[in-house]
């Protein structure tokens, strides 16, 4: 069965609407890039970008975090939390890669903002990582300047590659060839529609632990893998980016990033002590224009109460975005022969049949 989205083998998640191409780049403006390193037998990496906008330093956006447990990195999440302000692309790439991917970034941006070159200003890019070095050797240190630049300039809006691409080429999740996902929803607020994109890094947990939809297949499909040297040692991490047109305060930002990790959690992670599950949030509502500015400024912002339906729509996107990069991901083999097998589409589909019974089904049970 060709690779294909969870969506594509009957397994519909939540209640809400998904924007047209189902991915982070729903939300208007957003592009995504990846530069993929598959080269030997132990060269399994790559770069991912997410691009806010053509315009991120002069515009930035409103942004906040979350980090549910904190064994990893995304590099400048201090300053993002601080402020409350986006004003970089985001990156996302392998722990040895951060200072490579964070260091060409910077570059970019030096060369592309008149501003940063002429006034000597400085920047701090969003540089997340997480570990793939089960597959990958972490000390090679493949990843170069131009790299991080062709995943810039490669971004695009649309239907973007997900699974074992860009950063997501060495990952991991719930022992099966995961990567980079992707889902998005459409809710509605008094007659307006706005999106919710999620786009993630997954890379954690064990394959007992998995759930699709709320039904534990993970623990049926792991009674049918053959034997082979699993990561036992490592439960491994996420990093998932949020992004919104809703308009929304860095306050609420952190509040919607919370509900992501519900997300993560209907899945089968346990947030274990060496992982880290870290969520990036921000909206393109409103626009702060890069200094110097009037010291009042006006924001668009939507009251808590009206934004309930948001908190669905990250849960549901994020848990469909981290199955996403399960099935669009092929099995794959890398240093000291180490082999990952890419989880069976028709398995999960025939499971997925036999638990989520219908209400005519279930209803023969309780008269």
């Amino acid at each position: 069965m060709e690779r294909c989205s969870v969506r594509e083998l009957g397994i519909k998640i939540g209640k809400f609407p998904t924007g047209p191409f189902n991915n982070i780049t729903d939300v208007e403006g957003i592009r995504v890039g990846h530069t993929t390193l598959i080269q030997n037998s132990d060269i399994r990496t790559g770069v991912t970008i997410i691009k806010p906008s053509e315009k991120i330093f002069y515009n930035k956006f409103l942004a906040n975090s979350f980090v549910l447990n904190g064994a990893g990195e995304v590099s400048g999440l201090t300053q993002l939390t601080e402020w409350g302000l986006l004003e970089t692309p985001i990156a996302l790439t392998n722990t040895m890669g951060v200072g490579e991917v964070s260091n060409a970034v910077v570059k970019w941006m030096s060369q592309k903002y008149e501003k940063i070159w002429n006034s000597r200003d400085v920047v701090i890019p969003i540089v997340g990582e997480c570990d793939d070095s089960f597959l990958h050797n972490t000390v090679s240190f493949p990843l170069k300047n131009n790299d991080v630049i062709q995943a810039i300039m490669n971004a695009k809006a649309g239907k973007i590659e997900q699974g074992s691409v860009g950063a997501g080429t060495g990952m991991i999740c719930c022992d099966f060839k995961a990567g980079i996902g992707s889902s998005s929803r459409v809710i509605e607020v008094e007659g307006i529609k706005y999106t919710i994109g999620m786009l993630v890094l997954s890379n954690f947990g064990h394959m007992e632990d998995l759930r699709v939809d709320g039904f534990p297949i993970g623990r049926i499909l792991s009674q049918k893998q053959g034997n082979y040297k699993r990561r036992v040692d490592n439960y491994g991490s996420i990093i998932a980016i949020m992004a919104t047109d809703l308009p929304v305060s860095p306050h609420q930002l952190q509040r919607l990033c919370k509900r992501a990790a519900l997300g993560i959690g209907r899945v089968g992670s346990y947030a274990a002590h060496g992982s880290g599950e870290i969520i990036v949030g921000f909206s393109t509502a409103n626009i702060i224009k890069h200094g110097p500015n009037k010291p009042h400024y006006k924001l668009n912002l939507i009251l808590d109460e009206y934004i309930s339906h948001a908190y669905q729509g990250v849960i549901e996107a994020t848990e469909e975005a981290i199955l996403n990069s399960l099935t669009y991901s092929n099995e794959m083999t890398g240093i000291h022969d180490n082999y990952v097998p890419g989880i069976n589409l028709k398995d999960l589909q025939d499971l997925y049949q036999k638990f989520n019974l219908t209400e005519t089904e279930l209803s023969k049970y309780f008269v």
